[in-house]
């Protein structure tokens, strides 16, 4: 009879236990928490509240490329008037202008919150918010960004070949920067987490005690906007104020911490701790899915898909702990190609010109940030 009676008490009192557990109170754990490791390669940080300031530079170059033909009027060596049929190629790209700013970021455990402005250089007369929000990992991660740009367009349209007699070539500059921005969402799957950290030369949560790599998986999406200022055009023929870029990606690649120094903590607050770690990752990406939208001077938004096309990106990044706090400089390159999956008529682009024959539009982005941060550990 004792025996049933605790019996019975133990199935009354398991869910008020249960109940005592606010789903708070198990988001805090999931958070503070990571998947299991091997002690002798990976130390974990005692998790708390983290504040840091970063100080960046960054640069977006982006070259847009229509590639057509024209039916022209021209003449022979006799004098006498033909229909040449010759190539155009109009160009858009952005001048290397580098960005730079100043950010604050917060995290706990896992998870992370920053935003910056980029102010300079200040001839641009604007400033850009920067915005960052993460889960990261030793297992997974995801993180979304958003980042601004100024940046002036040049701009060029060729016609014909050089020494033909229709051959001609104008540049101009745009009047003002424009603006330009680029939102991402990427998110990664660490196979050897058990004695890998991929955030350990990123963020202050995981140490890497002893040198190790992983193969990595990866995902991303990529949304590039460009928009002119009221009364300046990208192109000619007709004109364009702007446009768009979605990248669907994935990928797989390598990464790999270099542990330069290692001293073990002594105390609960990271006391004693010294670690000096080099990651270097490279991240081949597939393109599945992309489209350019153009936005012409006037009417509809343009619509061409890309072809599936090859991408990349690379990571370098120097970690330093000493104590409870934590040091990082990091660079950061993007690389995207694309090109339309088919050539499309003057109609399609817009163009309402009876000698323009095919259109093919192809190009590249790509965008690179360095960085430096200081992250205090509470």
């Amino acid at each position: 009879m004792k025996r049933f009676s605790l019996i019975v008490l133990f199935f009354i009192s398991l869910p008020v236990s249960m109940q005592g557990q606010s789903l708070w109170s198990k988001f805090l754990i999931w958070v503070k928490e990571g998947s299991s490791f091997d002690s002798t390669y990976i130390y974990q940080c005692p998790r708390g509240f983290q504040v840091s300031i970063d100080a960046s530079a960054q640069l977006f170059s982006s070259n847009l490329k229509s590639d057509l033909t024209a039916t022209l009027p021209s003449t022979d060596e006799e004098g006498n008037e033909i229909n040449e049929e010759v190539p155009v190629v109009s160009t858009t790209s952005f001048s290397d202008n580098v960005n730079g700013g100043l950010g604050v970021g917060f995290a706990y455990g896992k998870l992370g919150l920053g935003f910056g402005v980029v102010s300079w250089p200040r001839a641009y007369k604007k400033s850009s918010i920067n915005f960052h929000l993460g889960y990261q990992g030793n297992k997974w991660g995801i993180n979304a960004t958003i980042n601004g740009f100024q940046h002036y367009a040049n701009s060029s349209m060729t016609v014909g070949t050089e020494g033909s007699n229709l051959y001609s070539r104008n540049e101009w500059q745009s009047k003002n920067p424009c603006t330009v921005i680029r939102m991402g969402a990427d998110a990664y799957w660490i196979i050897n987490r058990r004695r890998f950290s991929y955030t350990s030369a990123y963020k202050c949560d995981m140490v890497q005690r002893r040198s190790n790599g992983s193969a990595l998986i990866c995902a991303a999406l990529v949304l590039n906007g460009v928009a002119c200022e009221e009364g300046d055009t990208l192109l000619t023929n007709p004109g364009y104020k702007g446009y768009s870029c979605f990248i669907n990606s994935v990928g797989a690649g390598y990464s790999h911490n270099f542990v330069l120094k290692h001293h073990d903590a002594t105390g609960p607050k990271n006391e004693g701790l010294f670690n000096i770690t080099l990651n270097l990752t490279i991240m081949p990406m597939l393109t599945y899915s992309s489209h350019i939208y153009v936005q012409p001077m006037e009417g509809d938004n343009i619509d061409i898909a890309s072809m599936v096309t090859p991408n990349a990106f690379g990571l370098a990044a120097m970690g330093f702990y000493v104590g409870q706090w934590y040091f990082s400089v990091q660079y950061r390159h993007n690389f995207y190609y694309f090109h339309s999956d088919v050539d499309m008529d003057a109609s399609d682009m817009g163009m309402d010109d009876p000698t323009i024959n095919k259109v093919n539009v192809s190009g590249m982005m790509q965008d690179w940030k360095f960085m430096t941060m200081a992250v205090f550990n509470f």
